[in-house]
């Protein structure tokens, strides 16, 4: 019955973001690149980055790096205009679909408030990250508490406070 509800949850979630998909740029567009200038320091255009929760591509524009976008809203692919590679899928597919060590970094913008289980969650993302590579997230406030918990034991490099969001950029080791 749980896993009935989870995938009814997520289905509407779905169908929400398919919704606005056509105007999500005009609505997050910039609160998105204000998270996104956090992240500056520390993603060069020789880097290939791994975006959970993609959207309609808005990292792919921001930045120089190679994005790889993984988005399970179609409505949000569908809005994306660009030549990066896209994966419709959910974030927990990750180890399935990229194996492991493979990404110098992973974004994780607005989207870590979906995962049922965030530590579960973020341990799915640092698998495909190499071992010295960069987790950039940022997460809603009534997350935040349990964000910085879980981050407890690792080299957080930066924290700070963009419109609604904690955003944090990690080192793994």
């Amino acid at each position: 019955q749980l896993h009935q509800r989870q995938h009814r949850d997520q289905s509407q979630r779905m169908n929400w973001y398919d919704t606005i998909a056509e105007g999500y740029d005009e609505l997050r567009g910039e609160e998105q690149r204000r998270k996104f200038a956090v992240f500056d320091d520390y993603i060069g255009d020789d880097m290939t980055v791994l975006d959970v929760g993609f959207g309609t591509g808005l990292s792919d524009a921001y930045f120089d790096a190679t994005i790889i976008g993984l988005e399970p809203s179609t409505g949000m692919l569908n809005e994306y205009d660009g030549d990066a590679t896209t994966y419709n899928e959910e974030a927990s597919n990750i180890p399935e679909i990229f194996g492991a060590n493979v990404f110098d970094a992973a974004l994780c913008v607005s989207t870590a408030h979906h995962f049922d289980n965030l530590d579960q969650g973020l341990k799915t993302i640092e698998t495909a990250v190499t071992s010295d590579g960069y987790v950039f997230l940022s997460v809603f406030d009534d997350v935040a508490d349990k964000a910085n918990a879980i981050l407890a034991d690792k080299d957080v490099l930066e924290r700070c406070h963009v419109d609604r969001d904690t955003v944090l950029v990690y080192q793994l080791d």
